[in-house]
């Protein structure tokens, strides 16, 4: 039973199911884990998934996941997948990934399940906390079950008290860690958060802003190494943030969701999460700019988009290609090409 587990000892159960083990002549143990409370329980019910394995003197988590069944029915893209996905949470839990295996009995059709065996240090531990390390691998895998893994995927991980998996994963096009809550006091912080957003806006696919998180350089981008939360600064954050950006996003970003999630040390995330718009509403403005030297204008307009962990400004050629574009297409004709040769221009030769 798992309310039971904080009671036994990693050593312990590594020890009675190795005795259990030579017992049967198997050279092996298994147990699972049932979360049916006690007075319900039934040792011919299926458990669940996460459970735990002895044998060669060794006691490793078990855990069935499950992916997306491929389309080309290849399995090993899948695994890797899920090898990739797992590896930085196995590595800051000083864990290894061992057996990586389809278990067939359980795939069907639509969805691929996938056993994996999780070796992780025994000494001062119980039960529970090998259990733990099995849930957080699941809530992980499952996010990839419901989708790639991508923005709306994390979006619902941090929301639902997953945000300390995302410790070791990268920054990327849709993801940005940002330590300190912004400003809101000052213009500077306005338009920080409000370049934020629409960097994402102007993106293909949206992005998710979690304040609270940290992240440090690494060779080839950024990855995220904290996750503490911030003391938001005001009662009423989403009705700010939300104020800050309608006066200094245009047009408003559609369907921008803010939410502020609680952390086990007491303190918040804020999720912003900006789902990818329509091409015929970008680029987003932002009433304001950050001079290379630091300095704030408030009566500039600036156009930002995300690219890698980093963002680009959208080029002067860029934006006006894109006015050309729209009056063309409201006279009914094709935009001319700035760079193309001018139509009076011909051969001298």
């Amino acid at each position: 039973m798992q309310e039971e587990l904080t009671l036994v000892s990693a050593s312990d159960l590594k020890n009675a199911l190795l005795s259990a083990g030579d017992f049967y002549g198997s050279g092996w143990g298994r147990a699972g884990v049932s979360n049916v409370p006690e007075g319900h329980f039934d040792s011919d019910s299926p458990l669940g998934q996460i459970g735990f394995l002895a044998r060669d003197k060794q006691l490793v988590v078990t855990v069935t996941c499950t992916a997306p069944w491929p389309d080309d029915g290849d399995e090993k893209p899948a695994l890797g997948q899920v090898r990739r996905l797992v590896a930085p949470l196995l590595k800051r839990a000083r864990s290894e990934l061992g057996v990586i295996e389809t278990n067939y009995s359980w795939s069907d059709h639509e969805f691929l399940a996938i056993d994996l065996e999780i070796a992780t240090p025994l000494r001062g531990r119980t039960a529970a906390d090998l259990y733990h390390l099995g849930e957080d691998v699941l809530q992980l895998c499952d996010a990839l079950a419901n989708a790639e893994v991508s923005r709306n995927t994390i979006a619902d991980l941090v929301r639902g008290g997953g945000a300390h998996l995302l410790i070791d994963q990268p920054e990327g096009n849709w993801l940005d860690a940002k330590g300190e809550e912004y400003d809101l006091k000052t213009t500077k912080g306005k338009i920080s958060l409000a370049q934020a957003v629409a960097r994402f806006a102007n993106a293909e696919d949206g992005g998710l802003i979690v304040v609270g998180a940290k992240a440090k350089k690494v060779p080839g981008g950024e990855i995220i190494r904290q996750v503490h939360g911030v003391r938001p600064r005001y009662a009423d954050t989403t009705a700010r943030y939300l104020g800050v950006l309608d006066l200094h996003v245009y047009p408003p970003p559609y369907g921008l969701r803010i939410d502020l999630v609680p952390t086990d040390q007491g303190l918040t995330l804020i999720i912003i999460d900006v789902p990818p718009q329509p091409e015929e509403f970008k680029p987003f403005l932002v009433h304001g700019a950050i001079t290379a030297d630091g300095n704030t204008e408030g009566a500039f307009i600036s156009i930002v988009q995300r690219r890698g962990e980093g963002s680009i400004p959208i080029t002067a050629p860029m934006i006006h290609a894109s006015i050309a574009a729209g009056r063309a297409l409201l006279r009914g004709q094709v935009a001319p090409n700035p760079g193309a040769a001018h139509p009076a221009a011909g051969n001298t030769e």
